[in-house]
């Protein structure tokens, strides 16, 4: 795609700002590995020893950060705090342990975590085909390298290495705390652990009210918060995520580490982030709620509901990872589950019955995909949704429904899709839409 054809959502993403790589110094106490995985991993400078906050995803990479925080300091570890249980917070565990065991540090090392750490496991184990194949379309698995799109830190994934040691298997959380604030000294260092859900149930916040440094894991990235998940997740509370923002603001803290994004150290712009992200966040919670109490659906919320512009305007509210359709619409189902009160979806058609009769009506398969055509023929809007390719891929899924393999069919619906990929600024979607577009081709 050349610049006079780009979208601005493709120009957005290509022209975000690469996170370089960097050991980040915050007061000679606290150090942030920025952008050498996909979540950023950070140590904390105690007494008598290190603190590890996550570790990052993959193990290799995760004992090349040990290495370079070990240029700094030679301080035994003595814990690991989880801030939630995603994969790529929690991956590379092995690399840590693995890196200080070949140290000789035979100490027992406390791994720290909430009391229902790793409950969102429990769903990928009842859907585990559906969650690898949807997350590796979110993921943009398999896409060529100019195609795919990470969502946050280092828009490409540098290379691990290897050879370094690591322990074998999973590294599993060993000390627990429950309820929703533990303070306790690890290290010489007094830390104070908040539960704070959002993107999971099992997510904390970690606290040094010394430094005045607030770890905020993944309740705060640069992006609009990923509110729903494309891949399929439970429903993420997103009042709680509002509250756990407002926690988080409330401490003023005069440094904001996020686990994908470079570390904010102006405590002004601290509190312009966390103000700004708590009341996005809660804007579209009210308003979907107000909206439903209307008696509106979820698609008549999802076309309506959107940031003002005060909050819109703001970089970090940009819609790279989250949507906020997407959200509106998890939080309708959150409350009221699928049923929008349209009596006619109590009894709808069967999907083929609609389909076959959407086709008749439209004049046949061949009439039906011209029409697709017809729409895709006209040029793709610079910015904004592309609704001909929207129309063009809802016409040719009418055909696909009736006959899947009808050639003409995929090969419209490949470019319908591909093109509502290039419209889509949310890097989830925009992959997942890629994604699809590929598997018709294939």
């Amino acid at each position: 795609m050349n610049s006079a054809t780009m979208t601005d959502a493709t120009r957005a993403l290509r022209d975000r700002q690469e996170e370089t790589q960097e050991i980040v110094n915050i007061r000679d106490k606290v150090y942030v590995a920025v952008a050498y995985d996909t979540s950023y991993m950070s140590m904390i400078v105690g007494d008598d020893g290190i603190v590890i906050v996550d570790s990052g995803e993959r193990p290799q990479a995760a004992a090349g950060i040990m290495e370079r925080f070990r240029a700094i300091t030679d301080k035994p570890l003595k814990a690991l705090l989880f801030t939630h249980s995603h994969w790529d917070h929690v991956n590379g565990a092995p690399g840590v342990i693995g890196s200080e065991k070949a140290r000789g540090n035979r100490a027992f090392i406390d791994v720290w975590g909430r009391e229902n750490f790793g409950s969102e496991a429990r769903l990928g184990e009842l859907l585990p085909d559906v969650f690898r194949r949807r997350g590796a379309w979110q993921f943009g698995v398999g896409l060529p390298p100019d195609k795919r799109t990470k969502p946050l830190g280092p828009k490409v994934l540098p290379d691990a290495g290897e050879g370094r040691p690591v322990s074998r298997g999973p590294i599993r959380v060993n000390r627990r705390f429950a309820g929703d604030m533990m303070s306790l000294e690890l290290a010489g260092v007094r830390l104070e652990l908040y539960a704070a859900p959002g993107e999971t149930s099992d997510q904390m916040f970690i606290w040094l009210p010394g430094e005045r440094i607030a770890f905020a894991g993944d309740t705060i990235y640069g992006s609009f918060p990923n509110l729903y998940a494309v891949r399929g997740a439970g429903y993420r509370d997103v009042d709680a995520w509002a509250r756990s923002v407002a926690l988080i603001r409330d401490k003023r803290p005069e440094v904001l580490i996020m686990g994908h994004t470079r570390p904010i150290q102006d405590p002004a712009l601290c509190a312009e982030w966390l103000d700004s992200y708590h009341d996005a966040i809660r804007y579209v919670f009210d308003e979907t709620i107000a909206g439903m109490n209307r008696g509106l659906s979820a698609d008549e919320l999802a076309e309506s509901v959107r940031l003002p512009a005060h909050l819109a305007e703001k970089p970090w509210l940009a819609e790279f990872y989250g949507n906020v359709a997407w959200s509106v619409r998890s939080i309708f189902n959150g409350h009221l589950g699928w049923f929008d009160g349209d009596a006619r979806r109590l009894a709808p058609l069967p999907l083929a019955d609609e389909a076959a009769r959407m086709v008749d009506m439209a004049g046949g398969e061949d009439a039906a995909l011209e029409r697709a055509r017809s729409a895709l023929a006209r040029p793709a809007p610079r910015s904004g949704p592309d609704r001909d390719a929207a129309w063009a891929a809802q016409l040719a899924s009418y055909v696909l429904r009736l006959r899947p393999d009808h050639p003409g069919a995929r090969a419209v619906s490949a470019e319908a899709l591909e093109r509502l990929g290039e419209a889509t600024l949310s890097t989830s979607g925009r992959n997942y839409l890629l994604c699809a577009a590929r598997a018709m081709r294939d």
